[in-house]
């Protein structure tokens, strides 16, 4: 095989494999990124993925961003629910 297409081969399957893993599910903390019925019936990762929030994203950069981003609405519906727990 030609060296330049080795090359072009190996820089394709690495930018996939990023691309493929930036798209994964469970890239949003402990837990992964969930929605509020999903903690719901998970209270237990709801706990851990709240805990993990509140050290990681204590001060973000851009508030706003952040809980617009998947990472920030998934410990914010963990937050909820642990909130809900606690009534």
């Amino acid at each position: 095989m030609d060296r330049n297409l080795k090359t072009i081969v190996t820089t394709a399957l690495m930018g996939a494999a990023i691309f493929i893993g930036g798209c994964s599910p469970s890239s949003g903390g402990p837990e992964g990124v969930h929605s509020y019925a999903w903690y719901k019936k998970n209270p237990s990762a709801a706990r851990k993925e709240n805990e993990w929030c509140k050290k990681t994203q204590e001060h973000p950069a851009n508030p706003l961003k952040w809980l617009a981003s998947s990472v920030g609405r998934s410990c914010s519906n963990a937050a909820s629910v642990v909130d809900d727990l606690k009534k």
